[in-house]
């Protein structure tokens, strides 16, 4: 994405704002990640994708975990991959 916003988004379990799963490969730049909620990354969730981050904005994101659904990871959550 380039420019883009992904804001103010809820989701039960995974990703609110951005679910990057199985294994793509995630492009932000100038973009913003703001107000998402979820119960793993709230902001970003990723499971074995690569992230490339450039100028982008992740902020004020949550991740709510409970018993039965998510581990945190409010603003990025990011499970065996690689981040740069």
């Amino acid at each position: 994405m380039i420019g883009s916003a992904v804001t103010n988004n809820t989701a039960s379990y995974q990703g609110d704002g951005i679910n990057n799963y199985p294994q793509g490969d995630v492009f932000l730049t100038n973009d913003a990640v703001t107000g998402n909620t979820a119960g793993e990354g709230g902001g970003l969730y990723n499971n074995g994708g690569a992230i490339a981050l450039t100028r982008a904005t992740i902020q004020g994101n949550t991740a709510a975990p409970s018993s039965t659904n998510g581990r945190g990871g409010g603003g990025l959550y990011n499970e065996g991959a690689s981040s740069r």
